[in-house]
C-alpha cells in the first residue's frame, strides 16, 4: 500500500482544497492511502536559525509524519 501525506494549503476549516483532498481520497481506496497532514497554522515561518537539534514541536511531528 502506498501512503501519501496530503497537504492542503489553506488553514481555513471549510476549505475548498480539502474538499478536493477528500474526494481524491475517497476515489484513490484501492493500494493508496491519503492522511491529511492537519497542522499547518502550527508550523512557524521557515527560519534556519530554528533549524537544528531543537526544532519547534509542530516542526517535529510534520516531519514525522512526511517520514511515515
Amino acid at each position: 500500500m502506498k501512503n501519501i501525506l496530503a497537504i492542503c494549503g489553506s488553514t481555513q476549516a471549510q476549505s475548498s482544497n480539502l474538499d478536493y483532498i477528500q474526494a481524491i481520497s475517497h476515489l484513490c481506496k484501492d493500494g493508496i492511502s491519503i492522511s491529511v497532514f492537519s497542522g499547518l497554522d502550527q508550523i512557524p515561518h521557515f527560519n534556519p536559525d530554528l533549524d537544528n537539534e531543537n526544532p519547534p514541536e509542530a516542526v517535529i511531528k510534520f516531519r514525522n509524519q512526511i517520514k511515515k
